[in-house]
């Protein structure tokens, strides 16, 4: 459950204030499927980190997982999909700091907050991320 802490760390320290528009595309596309109109049509999780960091997090992710003698895959479970998106919506559509994003996603849904925490991450399985992505609760 390190890994968990870590990657909120660096989340906190390291994400930026703003996402210029082609980042809220990119991580919006990592989870959702958008028709001609902009509406989503579908949900899914995200597969891996190249879809949602850029390669300068994605060598400290690998880094992180070798000291952990993981494989960085490992770090990429059915949860990970709502962190994204909740994170995204909250910097979206409160313009907050992204750690005032992270506090704000942590109180959101239950198994959210469970996904954040290093203790409980992991455990939300697919079909609990996907219900929650298509009920647009976050």
């Amino acid at each position: 459950k390190k890994h968990r802490r870590w990657l909120l760390n660096i989340a906190e320290k390291k994400a930026v204030q703003h996402i210029e528009p082609s980042s809220r595309t990119a991580l919006t596309s990592a989870i959702y499927e958008i028709d001609s109109n902009g509406v989503r049509v579908a949900c899914h999780l995200v597969k891996d980190f190249e879809s949602i960091f850029t390669p300068v997090y994605i060598d400290a992710i690998e880094s992180f997982a070798q000291a952990l003698n993981i494989h960085s895959k490992e770090l990429i479970t059915p949860g990970l999909a709502l962190v994204v998106a909740a994170t995204l919506e909250h910097l979206i559509n409160h313009q907050v700091k992204s750690s005032a994003a992270v506090k704000m996603v942590r109180k959101v849904n239950l198994l959210v907050g469970a996904e954040m925490d290093p203790m409980t991450a992991g455990r939300t399985t697919d079909e609990e991320s996907l219900t929650i992505l298509r009920q647009g609760q976050l």
